[in-house]
């Protein structure tokens, strides 16, 4: 049961994906090349990811079919979908640059970094992501 629980965030994942490439199978070629590429490679790291933590279980004697509480496996993803909610509002409001460093800090500190390392992780990683797609792949941001 674990597994299956395991399989629900990639399974998201690769439906998000199916809907994302017949939105943009219609798109000039140029256009779709680093979308494909994504389309191509999260399958492939979902995999991954599905196996190797097939294995750990495995490795640490956990029993696959052993059923987890409720809380202990929906609380941090419920948190995570409720700051993405965050996130976009904040983004529709105040813009990228503070929605993304926001929604970044906030979620690296509820998983534990602490406030100092959270800052600079998400001040240096929105700032890369602003260079990147709002600078060189021109991406209205």
């Amino acid at each position: 049961m674990p597994l299956i629980r395991e399989a629900l965030v990639p399974g998201i994942l690769v439906v998000f994906g199916i809907i994302y490439y017949f939105s943009v199978h219609d798109l000039p070629k140029h256009s779709t090349v680093f979308p494909y590429f994504l389309m191509i490679v999260m399958p492939v790291l979902i995999v991954l990811i599905f196996v190797q933590e097939n294995r750990e279980m495995s490795a640490r004697g956990e029993n696959t079919s052993a059923p987890k509480t409720f809380t202990a496996d929906f609380k941090a993803p419920a948190v995570v979908f409720a700051g993405s909610i965050g996130y976009l509002l904040l983004f529709f409001f105040a813009g990228f640059l503070a929605a993304a460093t926001i929604y970044v800090f906030s979620i690296t500190v509820y998983f534990g970094t602490k406030p100092v390392k959270s800052a600079i992780i998400s001040v240096a990683f929105t700032v890369a992501l602003y260079v990147v797609f709002g600078k060189i792949f021109l991406v209205d941001l």
